[in-house]
């Protein structure tokens, strides 16, 4: 019996085997469009403010090969580069949804929200705990602070709550932040 191990075979062909083969795809197929003129890009914006899905479309895929650099940025050994340019990708059609022409360029304001949408993504991947999207990131501002202004064991809570200026009665997440940071 020379039949193969269905595990072995799903693995060959399975999600994973696909999904890189389709982000290999989508790039090779992102690198033939040329860049958008700033006339295309305008026009392509007032029709997305009408809620127009193929201008989206069209405005996003013009601009994956960004996407997929500013992701890049932010891929380590734990997160997979695809799901990044996914959360990036996610990102420019909030950013599309936004975007109101005013003689500056889409990427200019997708940035924001590709960068948004990646770190959100990866504080909520890295943590085998879930946190809420504040205290993590309330948290992260505290780490910086600490680390910028010496031994972080050595600053007091309060301390670091006025430097940073977070309510030390009534901010629930700057109170768990604290805690999580130490």
């Amino acid at each position: 019996m020379n039949n193969p191990s269905p595990v072995k075979a799903g693995y060959k062909t399975g999600m994973y085997f696909d999904s890189v083969k389709s982000y290999d795809v989508m790039m090779a197929e992102a690198r033939k469009l040329p860049p958008l003129t700033r006339e295309e890009e305008q026009a392509l914006a007032v029709r997305c403010e009408n809620k127009d899905r193929e201008a989206m479309d069209k405005l996003v895929a013009h601009n994956i090969m960004f996407a997929a650099q500013f992701a890049r940025k932010y891929g380590n050994e734990n997160t997979a580069i695809e799901d990044l340019t996914q959360e990036a990708i996610l990102g420019m059609y909030e950013a599309a949804k936004r975007f109101t022409p005013r003689g500056f360029k889409f990427i200019t304001y997708a940035r924001w929200w590709i960068w948004t949408q990646i770190t959100q993504y990866l504080l909520q991947k890295s943590r085998t705990v879930k946190t809420p999207i504040n205290v993590a990131q309330a948290a992260q501002h505290i780490k910086k602070y600490a680390r910028d202004h010496g031994d972080p064991a050595e600053a007091t809570h309060g301390e670091i709550r006025s430097a940073l200026g977070l309510n030390p009665k009534s901010d629930y997440a700057s109170k768990n932040a604290l805690w999580e940071a130490k």
